[in-house]
């Protein structure tokens, strides 16, 4: 599906699952509410 809308993507440009998972996992364990947050490949 991701293939259809965007098409080939450069290797390594995509996030790991794991890492997206983590970050949602602090995200709901946390006490914020209404904010952004913004997962990044390390550079």
């Amino acid at each position: 599906m991701r293939f259809k809308a965007f098409g080939k993507e450069p290797d390594g440009s995509l996030l790991e699952p794991e890492k997206v998972a983590e970050a949602s996992l602090k995200t709901l364990l946390s006490d914020l509410t209404g904010q952004v947050i913004d997962v990044r490949r390390d550079s």
